[in-house]
């Protein structure tokens, strides 16, 4: 036998508020939201944070383009530019040495 405060207590929850575990809750909801919005500052962060990786980078290599400029180095000048070294062996040029074995060497599976 139940106590009469459960009874009323029971007897106060109307069809529309009883739980059915089938239909989400707003609690759920919630957290979906809170996780997205999570996500989505975590994802501003990392692109702010290569905005300003990106943007040093091109300081940088600003900054040597001038000093190659300013000492006439033509070779410095031209590596700047291209980004590798252009001297191979012999003084030969060798502008982006090693490149050129792409897919013709295999898929990289097992032997």
């Amino acid at each position: 036998q139940e106590p009469d405060w459960l009874r009323q207590l029971h007897s106060s929850v109307q069809p529309q508020d009883r739980y059915d575990p089938l239909v989400p809750n707003d609690y759920l909801a919630y957290r979906e939201r809170l996780r997205a919005e999570q996500d989505q500052m975590q994802m501003e962060r990392a692109a702010k944070e290569q905005l300003e990786v990106q943007r040093r980078l091109r300081e940088r290599i600003e900054e040597e383009r001038k000093a190659a400029e300013e000492t006439g180095d033509l070779d410095r000048i031209i590596e700047s530019r291209v980004g590798t070294s252009i001297t191979g062996v012999g003084g030969a040029v060798a502008v982006g040495a090693g490149r050129g074995r792409g897919r013709g060497r295999g898929r990289g599976g097992p032997s």
